[in-house]
């Protein structure tokens, strides 16, 4: 019996000095035996919803995870972002970035266009709802548009 006590203490006594070895060679940081922590882990941006614009769109195009909503740059333009949340579903789609002289102009290529209302941004963003019937040929539009240079397409970001 005092043959196993023996073997039990010195097999604790080798694991508590084990832990301790191994906590004084890592810096003595006690963090580093806590589990991590939740809330100061980076997020996973979500997946981009309409992935197919990427293969309509020249190469010289930024997308850019913003906020749950994947943004879209050319140069200085913001030129669309895309949001598919489960708030707010009837904003679901592409919001395309449209100076407000361009409305009635772009809205002849895309009919489907429709204003914002409270989320339009001084009436600069404007809707291509995921819900019309025509949506991926609308979007499709779009990226026709861009892919030719349209002007009327984006915004600089900081001007008014």
């Amino acid at each position: 019996m005092n043959t196993f006590i023996k073997l039990i203490s010195q097999l604790f006594s080798g694991l508590v000095k084990g832990f301790l070895k191994r906590a004084w060679f890592e810096g003595n940081q006690k963090h580093k035996l806590l589990p991590p922590n939740k809330y100061l882990m980076k997020k996973k941006s979500p997946a981009m919803p309409y992935s197919f614009v990427l293969d309509y769109l020249p190469e010289d195009i930024t997308v850019k995870p913003m906020f749950g909503v994947h943004v879209f740059y050319r140069g200085p333009k913001t030129l669309f972002l895309q949001r598919k949340k489960i708030t707010d579903p009837e904003i679901n789609g592409i919001w395309v970035a449209i100076m407000p002289e361009y409305v009635a102009d772009v809205k002849t290529d895309i009919p489907s266009l429709a204003d914002l209302g409270r989320h339009s941004g001084k009436g600069q963003w404007h809707l291509i709802p995921e819900a019309n019937d025509d949506f991926e040929t609308d979007v499709l539009t779009l990226c026709r548009m861009i892919s030719n240079g349209d002007g009327r397409i984006g915004k600089v970001r900081g001007k008014k």
